[in-house]
């Protein structure tokens, strides 16, 4: 109950990528209306995010998520953090439905985009910029695995850096105007 009380984005986070892995997994929910697919603008633009098929993917998101999502959450705090990750989620997959030509499942492009925010936003916190480059690097390379989308990852890590520096600015000018 700790957890779900201090981290309670991350869990939500995971708790609906668990309960839509299941469902699928039983055979209550057919994948495929939420899948990712190129060039159709509508739900499943949105819901592949949380789609996962094989247990090996959903335990490493899983693993990911409640590592960065905490780590995130803990220095951004829960409001923060909630807003940033839907519009994450928002331009994630916003990116990928203009860049991406295959279909596509997983969290993966969210984690990214927490890993390049955290970069721009814990930038000066030496423990935390070591952690997160190394999960960028890993991931960037993990994503030249056969089956796994390279293009994905880098989108996620992209619209996370880009998102990161547009906050950046957007904090220090309401600085400037409060002042």
């Amino acid at each position: 109950m700790k957890m779900l009380q201090r981290f309670p984005v991350t869990c939500f986070c995971l708790f609906i990528i668990v309960i839509v892995y299941f469902s699928i997994k039983w055979g209550e929910v057919d994948p495929r209306p939420f899948m990712f697919q190129p060039g159709v603008l509508g739900r499943s633009t949105f819901t592949w995010n949380f789609v996962h098929l094989v247990h090996t993917h959903i335990l490493f998101n899983a693993i990911a998520c409640l590592q960065l999502g905490s780590l995130m959450q803990l220095q951004l705090r829960s409001s923060r953090f909630a807003i940033l990750t839907a519009i994450l989620c928002l331009l994630v997959s916003l990116a990928a439905f203009y860049w991406i030509e295959y279909p596509l499942v997983g969290f993966s492009g969210i984690l990214m985009a927490w890993v390049g925010l955290g970069l721009v936003l814990l930038w000066n916190i030496k423990p935390l910029r070591q952690m997160l480059l190394v999960w960028a690097v890993l991931n960037v390379l993990i994503g030249l695995v056969p089956g796994i989308s390279f293009l994905g990852h880098v989108l996620g890590l992209v619209v996370g850096l880009v998102v990161g520096f547009l906050f950046q600015i957007l904090r220090k000018t309401w600085q400037v105007i409060e002042n």
